[in-house]
């Protein structure tokens, strides 16, 4: 949020000297995860919310 305001104004909305590495390693991030659901659901069958798809059961509301 301090960001945002910040960068308003400034007028720079763009994000800053963002180093190859870094998008690298986001990617490198989030394709483990991927990976790591396909495996515990299709592979080791585990359900709960690693699983595919990822069903969070919420609280039922009363309705009165």
């Amino acid at each position: 949020m301090i960001w945002s305001l910040a960068a308003l104004r400034q007028r720079r909305l763009g994000l800053a000297r963002i180093k190859p590495w870094h998008l690298a390693a986001t990617a490198l991030a989030l394709g483990a995860y991927w990976a790591m659901r396909l495996l515990f659901s299709y592979g080791l069958g585990l359900g709960g919310l690693l699983a595919f798809p990822a069903f969070i059961a919420l609280p039922a509301f009363a309705t009165g």
